[in-house]
């Protein structure tokens, strides 16, 4: 335990409230232990936290807090923001990571932020996280991210865990991407852990290797959803510079929701590329939406990353709404994962339907999906599955996927299932199942199941 910690608390004198979470409060700052450690974090929520813990200033001793977790935002004004950064930079001399997240639909002047991030990043250079998250903001733009991006490369240097996220930002567009391999270059090295989300128009020509930029990368999140624009070409180019023979990495998370144009020919190229990872051991990819891929290009994927990245103990892909996929290219991924994925403690398919689409999913899929998880009942811990809207899988086919997923179930601790607008699931089969998990409280148990989409959606969790 840190030596301020106990005079700390008798500063503040008896504690008369608690937040509805359990933490300790006084003049509404909020002070409380993380669960692994001494460290401490101070977290911010509103501007009225912020002149409190101003004012107190003379009363409190801010030493020993190592993380600085501010989510708000009503404090973007000028009049707020000089004082509050002024008062961290001088008194939060021992924050470590620090994070910044605005996800309010109230437009926030982008000069501010660049401004607020500004004195933060070059009085602050001793950061090892940090950490900025906006969503919806209109008045955000390139200009703005690009001197932020800057900011944080010069006078960061010693970074292990950078975000850097402007979810739905309209104007912020592959151009800050771009901008970020520039400034990036050789900079950061002893990052570890990255996630990037630069707007939602086109995916970025990025002319940098992420493996010459950050060598010591072991885990990557990219957002780039809702590029509906991006070829074949482009896709293949973004993954030769940006997936590719990452030497340290371990978790890549991808979120591709809505490429709308991407082919199987594109898809063979992403794979093949993303492919060249021996050492990844978690991957999740969001390929909701992908309307032009057929069962080709999900069985060129099946190929290259199954027979390719045999260490995977973590494997999650989505096909939601990839409306020209059939039987034949689930049945070959179940297969590859069957047979080459040995190591896999958590497995997550989704291959959900929207109402009105054509369907081509039948018990075939559900069957060979069952057997791979069978070739793994021995090691799989985790089970998520959705085959929401596929209407033509039957009561047979789930009873022989519960066959399966309870070999040996005294392993299992996850288990989520998806089966909504599937009327040839009968109710009783649901109950059956419901009764099977009851008996087993080891294992966290949910399974969604209705007949078509206006009806009342039977939802059971044991």
């Amino acid at each position: 335990m840190i030596k301020h910690q106990t005079s700390l608390k008798y500063q503040m004198r008896k504690i008369q409230k608690a937040d509805n979470r359990g933490f300790p409060v006084r003049d509404n700052i909020i002070f409380f232990k993380l669960p692994y450690g001494s460290r401490e974090e101070l977290q911010i929520n509103s501007e009225k936290q912020i002149k409190a813990m101003i004012n107190a200033d003379k009363l409190h001793k801010w030493k020993g807090f190592q993380r600085l977790n501010i989510s708000i935002a009503d404090m973007w004004s000028e009049q707020v923001l000089v004082p509050f950064a002024d008062f961290i930079v001088s008194r939060l001399r021992d924050v470590q990571s620090f994070k910044l997240i605005c996800n309010d639909y109230r437009s926030i002047n982008g000069g501010v932020v660049e401004q607020f991030v500004q004195r933060i990043t070059k009085h602050m250079g001793h950061l090892t996280e940090f950490q900025l998250i906006f969503s919806y903001q209109r008045e955000i733009k390139d200009p703005h991210v690009k001197s932020i991006i800057r900011q944080i490369v010069r006078n960061l240097p010693y970074l292990e865990l950078l975000t850097i996220r402007f979810d739905g930002c309209p104007y912020v567009t592959k151009e800050s991407f771009d901008a970020f391999g520039y400034y990036t270059r050789r900079n950061l090295p002893r990052v570890k852990k990255l996630n990037l989300s630069f707007g939602e128009k086109n995916i970025p020509h990025f002319k940098f290797n992420f493996d010459t930029l950050f060598p010591s990368l072991q885990s990557l999140h990219l957002n780039l959803s809702y590029c509906s624009n991006t070829t074949d070409k482009d896709l293949t180019i973004f993954a030769s510079n940006v997936l590719t023979k990452l030497h340290s990495i371990e978790e890549m998370i991808l979120q591709l929701r809505c490429f709308w144009t991407i082919t199987d020919k594109g898809m063979q190229g992403f794979s093949s590329y993303l492919s060249q990872n021996p050492t990844l051991k978690r991957l999740k990819i969001d390929f909701y939406g992908w309307r032009a891929i057929t069962d080709e290009g999900l069985n060129s994927f099946a190929k290259e990353i199954c027979r390719k990245s045999v260490n995977l103990k973590d494997f999650n892909v989505q096909f939601g709404d990839c409306y020209l996929l059939a039987d034949s290219g689930i049945v070959s991924l179940a297969e590859e994962i069957g047979t080459h994925l040995k190591s896999l403690e958590k497995l997550h398919l989704d291959f959900s339907r929207s109402p009105h689409q054509e369907i081509h999913t039948s018990d075939n899929s559900i069957r060979t999906v069952a057997a791979a998880i069978s070739q793994h009942s021995k090691s799989l811990k985790s089970i998520e599955l959705s085959f929401s809207g596929c209407h033509k899988v039957t009561t047979k086919g789930l009873e022989y996927l519960i066959q399966q997923i309870t070999k040996n179930i005294k392993k299992l601790e996850y288990v989520r299932l998806y089966f909504r607008r599937c009327p040839l699931i009968s109710e009783e089969c649901i109950e059956q199942i419901k009764n099977k998990f009851a008996a087993h409280p080891n294992v966290d148990f949910k399974i969604e199941w209705s007949i078509d989409f206006n009806d009342k959606m039977l939802n059971q969790q044991q």
